[in-house]
């Protein structure tokens, strides 16, 4: 029986860079990350945060990204097409969207950065079963880690 069920997530931060500065040094950032293991990804490391504080357990798992700008007609890149996939395990999902840079209204020293896309559980009914209960929760927490490793590197 195969799954039928794709989620959806979205998770934003705001950064303390304006919006020239964002994309740029967002371009700078994708640039560092190292080759990935299949032709033209970059390695990624996910992790998923599940509990609260020190003690709580991480998840990390190296990923293979593929990371496409997208011009828009103005010539500036205001959106990167993002997907990836682990490079090991079954377990965990593929995931396919958008990397979105916007200046923050009324703010012209900050900007937004948005992760949004969807990916389909893994295992099936099982999958389904276990990302309504908590997978979803770690999906975004996924993401909101991942931006703020992207806030700290276009801060720093």
């Amino acid at each position: 029986m195969t799954n039928k069920r794709t989620t959806a997530v979205v998770e934003s931060l705001e950064v303390d860079v304006p919006i020239d500065r964002c994309r740029a040094a967002l371009q700078r950032y994708i640039d560092s990350l190292p080759a990935g293991h299949s032709k033209n990804a970059k390695t990624i490391r996910l992790s998923a945060p599940m509990g609260k504080g020190k003690d709580g357990l991480t998840i990390t798992k190296e990923a293979d990204a593929h990371v496409v700008p997208i011009r828009e007609p103005d010539g500036l890149v205001h959106s990167i097409a993002l997907d990836w996939a682990p490079v090991e395990g079954k377990a965990f999902p593929q995931f396919l969207g958008f990397l979105v840079t916007e200046p923050v209204t009324g703010k012209i020293n900050r900007s937004t950065i948005t992760i949004e896309g969807c990916y389909d559980p893994p295992l099936g009914v099982v999958g389904d079963a276990f990302d309504t209960i908590i997978g979803n929760k770690i999906a975004a927490a996924t993401l909101r880690d991942l931006l703020e490793n992207i806030r700290n590197a276009l801060e720093g």
